[in-house]
């Protein structure tokens, strides 16, 4: 992988994530055992829902206020983006997805590893994620410690299943 972390999102960027986004979400979130299926994930990208999800993407790209924003090309195409807000206290990670072709070659470490030179070092950083995937080995390899809570934010359309999902920090 030729791979390329160091670029902030930018507008014409934002159909690419979107796809890395939504397919991210179908290799990652359907789950028998959890109840979450297929369908689950096609209703959360209605031609209508992604229409607002890439426009949110672009606006944001277009004034990032206090977002940090990074996207990871492989010889120019988009295979993931790293998403964190900036508060005066905390910083809170937001979202981070690499396309499946991607998963396990290092894609989201080096995003977090470029993103890292971008924050203030003194900031408590949280992320929540879903406590069935693998993402919780990923965020705990970079030192994140489970804080115990837990809630079920999102509720999937279809299967009326919560999302169980778990809060990670990582105190630098």
């Amino acid at each position: 992988i030729k791979m390329n972390t160091d670029s902030k999102q930018k507008p014409e960027d934002a159909e690419a994530i979107h796809e890395v986004m939504k397919a991210s979400w179908y290799a990652t979130y359907i789950d028998e055992k959890v109840g979450i299926s297929k369908e689950d994930i096609d209703a959360s990208y209605t031609p209508e829902i992604e229409e607002g999800q890439i426009k949110a993407l672009r606006s944001r790209a277009e004034s990032p206020k206090e977002d940090v924003s990074l996207v990871a090309k492989d010889d120019g195409k988009v295979i993931g983006f790293i998403r964190l807000r900036i508060y005066p206290d905390s910083i809170e990670w937001l979202s981070l997805y690499a396309h499946p072709d991607y998963f396990g070659k290092g894609v989201g470490t080096a995003l977090w590893q470029e993103v890292l030179k971008l924050l203030p070092a003194s900031k408590p950083l949280t992320v929540e994620v879903a406590t069935y995937t693998k993402a919780v080995d990923f965020y705990k390899k970079l030192g994140f410690i489970d804080t115990g809570e837990r809630s079920e934010k999102t509720i999937m359309e279809v299967s009326k299943t919560p999302m169980p999902i778990m809060k990670l920090i990582l105190n630098r």
